[in-house]
């Protein structure tokens, strides 16, 4: 094998390496695409999770149906929420 054979054969090895580079970059970057509309999706689902629990305690409190825990858990809502807007009249007031 002379010199010029064994350029040929790296030039052909480097071509191989470059198209396959490019379709892992195109692979790669659908995958992220993809990533990012999951991330959004969960986002949304646990956004929609947190809101239906809050309903369910509410239509639980309406009803008297609600359980030590439940009426637990409300009064910790309510407290955050008592907090959260005391910290909103602070950041007001400055």
């Amino acid at each position: 094998m002379n010199a010029f054979d064994h350029i040929e054969r790296i030039e052909s090895k480097i071509k191989q390496k470059l198209k396959l580079m490019s379709v892992l970059e195109k692979e790669n970057e659908a995958l992220r695409e993809k990533l990012s509309k999951l991330e959004q999706s969960n986002a949304f689902q646990e956004e929609n999770i947190l809101r239906l629990k809050e309903e369910n305690m509410v239509l639980k409190a309406a009803t008297g149906k609600m359980s030590e825990d439940d009426k637990a858990e409300m009064v910790r809502h309510i407290n955050k929420y008592i907090k959260d807007v005391d910290n909103c009249i602070m950041l007001l007031k400055k």
